[in-house]
Order: structure tokens, then sequence, then C-alpha cells
């Protein structure tokens, strides 16, 4: 593998993946792992409530005997039901019912922590039990409770104002079980009237019974739908209407624990979720953040100095493209995302005089800006981690994390992030990390999810290598120069980690996978960047001694070769899959040049020849030129592809056997007064 794009594409996967919460079996009791000290703090009186009396519509079950396939488990958990009462302040119940078979499972149930955010939300702890055979221990009232907040993303920039309620239960035994009954009520105000909510369903632990209910108005048409995992749909709900509750109730019992895959790609889940949303279309949706941002918003007075330098300007996409810039290095990211501030952003007078916002600030500030200069544009959600989710859901706010800005020049959109830096240049050539995405432009207009797909993808996304080789002599040291050119979100990454790079790393940085695939190589001379910022191309060149580069088979030389193909498409250890494959370098074209010199009185072996190998998956390119004592290959790669369905992995891997013969990987030659015959190569697999 290319250890130099292998580093690229982990560095790329760490600007669009964000930390996520581990779920373990301790997230039976709603333990949560995050990074980050716990801090004691003071909660108020109101917003942690003891022994809290259980609500008329909540009807709790009983748990089921422990089911076979968990018998061997140190911890079973027996009973999870999560019943949502859809109101004005709407209420989340929540009834586990877990055993500690051993001492090793203590911890489980021994310490229970609780999330929630005071700000809008209560806790109301209904119920803790320790059932030991036919002693019941109520906690409920006496087991000591803590109050800390964690942020896990402060360094991050990201405030949520969350904390955790910790309580400790003495005296746990093994083979006690904990009956926990909790409920949070209330939601942020910003969501407004409409009711959604999504509920995780499978965990990656067995649960003898499972159940959801939701508890509502007859006259609120609140639908549902399953979402995730590769089981299918969940069953259909038993539903009853009484009193004018309408109460659909889903139910499963020994659900097997959910299993993950390596390289799934990010919107697919392991685990289903049921999702409800009172919301009947996506207008509905983008009309709920037409209310949230009063767009355009009024700017500040000291703005007026840049408004009227952007106005100067010749060219809307020069205009657009530095009051980006100026919004991405004049605002930091920070997000103190408490109260309605988690949803409503800041007016663009408070984000300038503070000098700082997150994502919706910026958005608003951005979009604002460029209503000053006349242009239009709106902001625009985005699921930010997994682009492709909200087309799978129901029309609901919470498909979405992010806010970027959707901007129309010269009858094009354009979908610009303030939150990033470093995106200079053309407004055509800027990356785009949310290619492919579904995204809501909030405008009354709106009327469905719309997929950002950039006109230029293959300008933008593209990677160009060329390798030149030459021999002095047979036995010579080789000579290796390197080219290697990066266009649109590449250069923007590779620029970026470069500017924090000395002397010493950037020549690590230059050499490393060169230095891997040919051992004993050298770097000779200094690495050199050109920097095309207008056209966002960045270029890194170097040069290496390679001793041994060809050697002798029988009577021909040998030189090897590895095209850089981004690590196209990387197969997992099994083919045998339940979820679909990743494939990371959709949507990039790849180009890769080699040259081979040989030296004089010797002559190249082969004839020049071209081939096209198309699959459902990937097309490749190659041809071939031999001219006495030189030779010179082309490659060129793209994924048609952003994943492969589960059940085509195998053919998939079969394409890839042939890809490999086709590209051959070696380049021969032999001495001219040879009287061999040239020996064939190995046959084409192209199309």
């Amino acid at each position: 593998m290319d250890v130099w794009t292998r580093w690229l594409a982990g560095l790329l996967c760490g600007l669009c993946i964000a930390s996520a919460h581990v779920a373990g079996v301790a997230g039976v009791v709603d333990t949560r792992v995050s990074d980050g000290p716990l801090n004691d703090i003071e909660c108020a009186a109101d917003a942690f409530t003891r022994g809290a009396p259980l609500p008329a519509w909540a009807d709790l079950a009983s748990p089921p005997p422990i089911p076979p396939q968990a018998s061997r488990r140190s911890v079973v958990v027996q009973l999870w039901e999560t019943q949502l009462h859809v109101a004005a302040s709407p209420i989340r119940l929540t009834h586990r019912v877990v055993r500690a078979k051993d001492a090793i499972a203590l911890a489980e149930i021994g310490q229970v922590t609780l999330d929630f955010n005071p700000q809008f939300e209560r806790m109301l702890l209904h119920q803790i039990l320790i059932v030991r055979g036919a002693e019941t221990i109520d906690h409920t009232i006496t087991a000591p409770v803590r109050f800390l907040q964690r942020e896990p993303k402060l360094g991050e920039g990201v405030y949520s104002g969350v904390i955790t309620a910790l309580i400790v239960l003495p005296g746990v035994r093994a083979g006690d079980t904990l009956h926990l009954v909790y409920s949070i009520a209330g939601e942020n105000p910003a969501l407004g009237a409409r009711y959604a909510r999504v509920v995780p369903w499978d965990q990656p632990y067995p649960v003898a019974l499972r159940s959801v209910t939701m508890v509502a108005p007859e006259q609120r048409h609140i639908s549902w739908r399953w979402i995730g995992g590769a089981g299918g749909a969940g069953r259909l709900p038993v539903e009853t209407v009484q009193d004018g509750l309408r109460r659909l109730r889903f139910e499963a019992r020994d659900l097997v624990a959910a299993i993950t895959e390596p390289m799934m790609p990010a919107h697919v889940s392991p685990t289903r979720q049921l999702q409800f949303s009172e919301y009947a279309s996506w207008n509905e949706v983008a009309r709920w953040g037409v209310a949230l941002f009063p767009t355009p918003a009024p700017l500040p007075e000291e703005l007026a100095p840049l408004v009227d330098r952007l106005r100067a300007l010749p060219d809307r996409q020069e205009q657009v493209s530095q009051a980006l810039q100026w919004v991405q290095k004049e605002i930091r990211q920070w997000s103190a995302a408490t109260g309605e501030c988690a949803l409503r952003p800041q007016v663009p007078a408070a984000v300038v005089q503070r000098g700082y916002g997150d994502c919706k600030d910026k958005t608003l500030l951005l979009v604002s800006i460029l209503h000053a200069l006349g242009i239009d544009a709106r902001p625009t959600l985005v699921a930010a981690n997994n682009h492709n989710d909200p087309a799978s859901m129901l029309p609901a706010p919470e498909a979405f994390d992010h806010v970027i800005a959707q901007v129309r020049v010269a009858g094009r959109d354009f979908y610009l992030d303030p939150t990033r830096h470093g995106q200079v240049g053309l407004l055509s050539r800027m990356g785009q990390r949310f290619e492919g995405a579904a995204v809501l432009p909030i405008d009354t207009a709106t009327h469905g999810l719309v997929v950002v797909r950039s006109p230029n993808r293959e300008d933008i996304f593209r990677s160009q290598v060329r390798e030149r080789l030459s021999l002095a002599t047979l036995d010579a040291e080789g000579r290796l120069d390197v080219e290697i050119r990066w266009f649109g979100l590449q250069a923007e990454t590779v620029r970026a980690s470069l500017d924090g790079m000395d002397a010493a790393e950037f020549r690590h940085f230059a050499s490393a996978s060169y230095l891997q695939q040919y051992p004993g190589a050298r770097l000779t001379g200094e690495p050199q960047v050109t920097d095309d910022r207008r056209l966002n191309q960045l270029t890194v060149k170097a040069s290496f001694s390679i001793p041994g580069m060809a050697h002798q088979a029988d009577d021909v030389w040998v030189v090897a070769f590895a095209p850089s193909l981004g690590d196209a498409i990387v197969l997992p250890p099994r083919r045998v899959r339940r979820f679909p494959l990743l494939v990371p370098s959709f949507p990039t074209t790849y180009h890769y040049d080699v040259e081979m010199t040989w030296p004089d009185g010797v002559s190249a072996v082969g004839a020049p020849s071209a081939g096209r190998l198309d699959t459902p998956y990937f097309r490749m390119l190659t041809t071939r030129h031999v001219s006495g004592n030189s030779e010179s290959r082309r490659i060129e790669f793209a994924a048609k592809v952003s994943e492969v369905p589960p059940f085509e992995v195998q053919g998939l891997a079969n394409d890839l056997n042939r890809m490999a013969r086709q590209i051959g990987g070696v380049m021969l030659a032999e001495r001219a007064h040879s009287p061999r015959s040239a020996p064939p190569l190995p046959p084409s697999s192209g199309l």
C-alpha cells in the first residue's frame, strides 16, 4: 500500500469523522464512555428529583426469564423499555432490568450514570432497586448522587452544558439484579411544537425483552419508521386508543447482539432505530429552520468597510470567495451549545463583537454578508458525519447536525462551510467535503432534500502521481523522480498539514512512502513544494537514489512499480458480510504515470497496448508505450460507487484480481544482443 496516501486518507477521515461515544455493556445502565475529566458541579434542586411518582400514562412491563443465549454472559439485560409521552413538555421514560451474574460484572450495576441537560430538561428518578433473591433493597432515596460535568469536545471548541448524575450503589453482590426507572422531561424549546425523536433498538449485547411505546393525543399525527441495521424492519406495533390517547407499542423478545463490521460506510448503522416524527414533509422542516435563521440578519456597522471592499471586486465568485475566507479566518470556531443556542444562531453583531461562533453563527454571518452584496444565499442543514442519513429518514430536524451555506452564482449552487480553514482561490476549485450529501436548504421554497453534486467533480476530486525511473547501468543505483499533485479537498488537507511541519518533518512526509517501497532508498536533495492557491493545486516533488532497483530473472531484467491509487478499494478480511463495504476513494479519480529509462544497449521488452476494465464498481484505463530502451505506463482509476452491497463483495474481489493482472506491476528489459525473443506479458483482462 502507498504509505503516503494512507497517511492522507487517515488525515481526511480525521477531518470528516467526529468523535463518538463508545457504547459497551455498561450502556445498559446509560453509562457513556468519553474523554475528558469529570468535575463536580452544583445542580438546581428542581433539575433532579428522587422518588418521583410514575406518570399515570406509564405502563411498565415485567422482566422475562433470562434467555438461553445469554446464560454464559456476566451481564444479562432482562428488560429494556422506552416509553415516550408526546405533550407540550415531552417525557422519555426508561425502564431497565440488568443482572450481574458474577463479581466481574458488579461495576455494571453498582454505578449508574444518567446524562441530561438541566437548561431545559428535568431528571426524574422513579426507582432504583437491587433485587437479591426474595429481598428488595430500595436505593431510590438513600443512594448518594454526585453531579458531574464532562465536556469531551471542549478542546474542539464545543461546550454542551450536559451534566451527569452519578449514583453509586453500596453493597452490590454477584447475582444481584438492578431495576432502574427514570424519566427525562422537557426538550430544547427551539425545536418547536412538532414532535420528533429517534430511539435506539438493537444493542451490542442480547436483550431478553425490548419494547418502545409512544403515547400521544389521538389528534396528533405522528409517523414512525424503522431505520438502520441489517436485520430488516422490526415488527409492526400494537395500536390501542383509550381516553383520547393513542398508544403504539413495539416489542421483541430475545434480541441478539448487534455486530459491527470493518469498513462500513458512515451512514450505515449496525443497529436498528425507531424514528418518530410529526413533520409531514421536508418543507415543514425547512420552515422550522426559517424561523430560527432570520435571513438576512442585520450586520453591525463595523462590517461596512468589509462589505464595501467586497462589493468593489469585479467578479461575483471572487466576492463570495473573499467573504468566505474572511469568516473562516476572522471568526474562530467555538460552540457554546447551551439552551436555545444549541439550535438558534447568534445575531451577526454578537458574533463579530465576540470574534467566535459555531457553525450556525458563522453561516448566518456569511449569508448576511452575501445578501448585503446582492448574492443569493441561504443556510443549509447537513448531516456532517453521515451524509446520506437524511435520505433514509422521515422529515425531522434531528436528521441534521451541521449548518453550511448554499450560495447561488450564475445559476450554479455552491455549498460552503465557514467552519473550515484555508479555503482560498477560485470558488469553483474549492474542496467539497459534503459531496453526495443529502442536504436541506433553509427556505420556504424548499420542498425536498437536495444532493450536493459538483459539476466539475473531476477537477476537484483528483490525484496525480508521476514517477520517473532511470538506470545508468544495470547494476548501478537507480534514480527515481516523483511528482505528486493534489487537487481540491486533498490539496486543502495537505496544505493545512504542511503549514505545521518543520523541514525534518516535511522530508519525512515526502520520503516515507518510497523509503518503505524501496528498501535502502535515500532521499537526494530537498523535496520541493509548489502551491497554486488560485486553482487549489498543491504539488510536492522529490528525488531518490535506489540501490538494486533492477534485478535479473533468467536473461531479463525486472523493475517493479506500485501504482498509487489511494488505497482505492480495500477488501475486508471476510468476504461474507451483512453490511455494505465502504469504497474510500470515491469520488476521486487517480492518475498514475510511470516511465522507465534503461541503460544504453538495453531494450525494453513488450509491445504497446491499451486496456480498459469497466466493472459495476470501478473503471480503469491502462496504456503502455515501448520505444527502444524506454517504457511508460499510464493508469487512470475511478471508483463508480461509494459502497458495495454485501452480497457483491466477492464479485468485487474477482474484479480486483483482474485489475491487478492488467496492471502487471513490473517492467522488463533485455540486453540488445540477447538472442532470446521477448517473453509473453501477462494476459490483459481489459474489456
